[in-house]
């Protein structure tokens, strides 16, 4: 799950680089937001993932986050079938069930929502500030990203198409100030890019001890002292 973060994260972040000037200050705010949220999620699930010492967490991901999102979609499609052709409540779960060839019960659907609802941004906020133990090395982590999270909600209006963002672009802010803005957005999708990484990196380290724990060691304090200290000073 987290190499494929970094995959998804690093085709977003050099989207972004690419094409960080004021001609795409907006499209870049709403390039911006999204990394977060994929960056936040591969934070909950490789935190989670260590404290736990389980997969649970990317198993959730990838069972009850999918299945719910598969519902969601399905539902969606036959609501507006229904609209279309003026049926109402087409979008039961007897509907949903046949269209997916599926078997669930009404308790199967909340236990699968219930699964996704603990992936909700808000959710996993909570769990980034109050859920970890404060021994973890990740225990201040969001301590270091509070413009992060401010940023995340400042740009929420460029995703759905709200005033604030409009004026943003073509009243309120001079050139100056968007380029300033989308400097900081771009140092940050560079540091969450690289902090994937180094969870990936930590695993491995700790998952090959056994074998190699001599060799490790000297490098995981280097890298915990080179990358980690810094992208909390920043």
């Amino acid at each position: 799950m987290l190499y494929r973060a970094t995959l998804k994260v690093d085709t977003l972040v050099g989207l972004f680089l690419k094409h960080n000037n004021l001609e795409h200050y907006y499209p870049n705010s709403i390039l911006f937001r999204t990394i977060v949220e994929h960056f936040l999620t591969a934070l909950f699930v490789g935190i989670r993932n260590d404290i736990e010492k389980s997969d649970e967490a990317a198993l959730d991901y990838y069972t009850g986050y999918l299945d719910s999102e598969i519902i969601k979609r399905t539902a969606y499609d036959l609501r507006l079938e229904g609209m279309l052709h003026n049926v109402e409540k087409n979008d039961s779960l007897e509907n949903i069930n046949r269209a997916l060839d599926q078997a669930w019960s009404q308790s199967d659907r909340e236990r699968i929502h219930k699964v996704e609802y603990r992936f909700d941004i808000k959710n996993i906020m909570k769990f980034l500030i109050h859920g970890i133990p404060e021994s973890h090395e990740y225990a201040d982590i969001m301590d270091s990203y509070p413009v992060l999270i401010k940023a995340y909600n400042i740009t929420s209006s460029y995703v759905h198409g709200g005033p604030t963002a409009e004026f943003e672009q073509y009243e309120w802010f001079e050139a100056s100030v968007q380029q300033t803005r989308l400097d900081k957005f771009g140092t940050f999708s560079k540091l969450m890019a690289l902090q994937i990484k180094e969870m990936i990196l930590f695993r491995l380290l700790e998952y090959s001890r056994r074998e190699y724990y001599p060799a490790c060691i000297p490098l995981e304090m280097f890298l915990r002292e080179k990358y980690v200290s810094q992208s909390r000073k920043q």
